[in-house]
């Protein structure tokens, strides 16, 4: 298994020794991530190999179209791309959080075509305790935290096929891939489907 991490706006410069991958988070609706080409550039430098991913939200709040466009715009040199599948929870002025319009199974299957459509694999992030099937996904990236012997792949995620499996959520997301260089360099190459 390889190390790696998964950052966004929230997260600072991070370290990359140690670590073969790095998944930065590329927007969230229609909002670039601010960080997105300061993480990119810090996973080449270290010479990782990078991913990217989408955090989807309600076509309510913006269209599935509008989503993917913005998504494949920003990620055209990223080595593999991901769709974060999870509550969107937002701000109010005063500070309290409320559920905005979140993706449903049926808006994540349209943002996994399209971006199937337009040429590129893409693997799906969810929790373990709700993770869907049968959206179409090229791969599952299994959130599930807590896990004793995460070092050496012990008590990892039972019952899904995981391609990336985030065993720790603060204070930075760390992640594991299932897998041994040559296997990520396959994932990098299978990237890109003919349309």
């Amino acid at each position: 298994m390889l190390p790696g991490i998964d950052v966004s706006k929230f997260n600072g410069t991070p370290s990359t020794a140690g670590l073969a991958f790095g998944i930065a988070r590329a927007s969230y609706g229609i909002d670039p991530d601010p960080k997105l080409n300061r993480h990119l550039a810090t996973f080449h430098a270290g010479g990782l190999t990078s991913g990217a991913y989408h955090f989807g939200v309600g076509a309510a709040q913006a269209s599935i179209a509008r989503q993917v466009a913005l998504f494949l715009a920003l990620t055209r040199h990223v080595d593999f791309l991901e769709l974060d599948l999870e509550a969107n929870w937002l701000r109010r002025p005063d500070g309290s959080r409320y559920l905005g319009p979140t993706m449903d199974l049926a808006e994540a299957t349209e943002f996994i075509h399209r971006v199937h459509a337009a040429g590129r694999a893409i693997l799906l992030y969810a929790s373990r305790s709700g993770f869907p099937f049968g959206l179409g996904q090229d791969g599952n990236h299994v959130a599930e935290y807590g896990r004793p012997g995460a070092r050496f792949g012990l008590n990892t995620p039972r019952g899904i096929n995981w391609t990336f499996w985030q065993w720790q959520g603060t204070p930075l997301d760390r992640d594991w891939f299932r897998g041994s260089r040559a296997d990520i360099a396959r994932l990098v190459a299978a990237s890109h489907r003919t349309p």
